[in-house]
């Protein structure tokens, strides 16, 4: 490989668009961020495509300008907008964390169709917060002649003119079974008006702007897989930014688990590998609007403050459209620090719900940590002390970026499929939180009050609270 060539990930998330740029040897040698167009009220959100477009056409730009080879995008999953041929939007983007429009969608479905959604496997697809639901619904208001699919294929087009989509999600919109990677057709039986995009492989670039080349499009939580080299060695993958995410290669996991939902990883025109995943949506988002409506951001949260109080855990985010929207009670009154520490316990037992899940069902009780909340460490301690996993914090790891920006390079032909998928194998973590014995009641617990039985939280509050005691 010639000395002295750049590559880029462009991570187009729900609240930043950001730009890192690596050496040859793939450390970051710079990087550049955006504020994603966010639009946010009770219960939806969504982006303003247009901005988004700009935003996006902005920082290709300035890759084009440091001389960037490959430039790999990986964008947020689940998330679906209407377009006119050319890539002009005809709705806003309706993100993966907007209950009302997703809770509506499933809802409008016919009888038989949202029957389907307890089906083992094929199921997951009609599941309330999926984006093919909300897909059906948005394609019956569309113009005619528009384009109704996830963001991926609008991002494609408009990088390429190209109506494309990639694996991850296309496996999320019933046109790839995920474990072999099959064709299917479903979205065409629940009613998706509108043209089927192509398929745009993991080791396809899509276009080229001057001497540097664009693509591949991966999903955001599978180009983080990628680089935490978890497909690989014996690891989960845990992402703490706007949701917290769990994933876990399949390896010969044939059936979805209870808490987790089977997913395309990587798709190349030579290789085929499946992930499961668990996730609790938006927590990383309500966990910072509180910690900075409280002044406490940049995390400056200690558990020794909240123990005397210990109020019960709490999470502002919505599970699933099909249990109802959880505003917990449990922080009214509490004060700004009260508050705090309740949200804080909640988003500890979220990410540890979510890690407990991935390794119960992978026997892998080491995790690899990203992301802005894995920044609390607080947080990140009081899970892996109650899910029992240790959590390998890598921090200052753009680790969708830096995926994307592999599978860019492995399309150049620049690095072996190998160099891709080992990621960050063999690197060190910035900390490591310690894994004590899991608590399988306390994990329980969560679920259960998740799923709106609350008569659950009096007992996890105390079980939980004595944990951090014995912690600090």
């Amino acid at each position: 490989m010639a000395r002295g060539r750049l590559y880029a990930g462009l991570d187009v998330g729900t609240s930043r668009v950001k730009l890192v740029v690596y050496d040859e040897g793939f450390k970051a040698v710079s990087s550049y961020s955006l504020a994603a167009p966010l639009r946010l009220r009770p219960l939806e959100a969504e982006h303003d495509p247009w901005r988004l477009r700009e935003a996006i056409a902005t920082l290709l730009s300035k890759a084009e300008k440091l001389g960037v080879r490959a430039v790999g995008v990986s964008v947020y999953r689940g998330s679906v907008a209407a377009w006119l041929p050319g890539g002009e939007p005809a709705t806003s983007v309706i993100l993966w964390a907007d209950y009302s429009k997703h809770s509506q969608a499933f809802r409008s479905l016919p009888l038989h169709t949202r029957l389907l959604a307890r089906a083992p496997l094929l199921g997951r697809l009609f599941e309330p917060g999926s984006p093919l639901p909300l897909a059906v619904a948005l394609s019956r208001e569309a113009p005619a002649g528009a384009r109704v699919w996830t963001v991926d294929a609008l991002v494609a087009e408009w990088l390429s003119g190209k109506y494309v989509s990639e694996p991850v999600n296309a496996g999320t919109m019933g046109l790839l079974e995920p474990f072999r990677g099959r064709r299917l057709g479903v979205y065409r039986l629940v009613g998706v008006r509108g043209p089927q995009p192509g398929l745009a492989l993991h080791d396809e670039p899509l276009a080229r702007r001057g001497s540097m080349m664009v693509g591949p499009v991966i999903a955001d939580q599978q180009a983080s897989l990628i680089a935490s080299g978890c497909m690989v060695d014996d690891c989960v993958k845990v992402d703490a930014g706007s949701g917290f995410f769990a994933d876990i290669a399949a390896r010969g996991i044939h059936a979805a688990l209870k808490g987790l939902v089977p997913l395309v990883a990587l798709k190349t025109r030579s290789t085929h590998m499946a992930c499961l995943e668990a996730m609790a949506p938006g927590v990383g988002l309500a966990l910072e609007a509180y910690l900075r409506d409280m002044g406490l951001w940049p995390p400056r949260l200690s558990w020794r403050e909240c123990l005397d109080a210990r109020p019960p855990p709490a999470m502002a985010y919505m599970p699933s459209p099909r249990s109802g929207a959880w505003h917990p009670p449990a922080i009214l009154g509490a004060g700004l620090r009260g508050a705090a520490c309740s949200v804080a316990a909640g988003a500890a037992l979220a990410l540890a719900h979510v890690a407990w899940l991935a390794a119960s069902a992978s026997g892998n009780w080491r995790a690899r940590v990203f992301g802005g909340a894995a920044r609390l460490s607080a947080v990140v301690d009081a899970a892996a002390a109650a899910s029992g996993v240790a959590m390998e914090v890598y921090g200052g790891v753009e680790a969708s970026s830096l995926g994307a920006a592999l599978l860019a390079a492995y399309a150049a032909g620049d690095v072996t499929l190998w160099d891709v998928v080992r990621g960050l194998s063999g690197s060190s973590p910035s900390r490591v939180a310690r894994g004590g014995r899991p608590s399988r009641s306390m994990m329980e617990a969560w679920a259960e009050v998740l799923g709106g039985r609350l008569e659950a939280l009096p007992e996890l509050s105390r079980e939980f609270w004595d944990l951090v005691g014995s912690m600090s």
